[in-house]
């Protein structure tokens, strides 16, 4: 057992087992949301 933690700090043991793993493709959430155009209350009311 005591060669276990040492196998996790190797990277040439890990690399050739599986390949590194980055949680795929960054997801940002989408496109950012603004809460759409601006709203003013529409036409100026007098």
């Amino acid at each position: 057992m005591a060669t276990a933690p040492q196998a996790q700090y190797d990277p040439n043991y890990n690399y050739g087992n599986q390949p590194p793993n980055y949680g795929g493709p960054p997801n940002y959430g989408g496109p950012p949301n603004y809460g759409g155009p601006p709203n003013y209350g529409g036409q100026p009311y007098y």
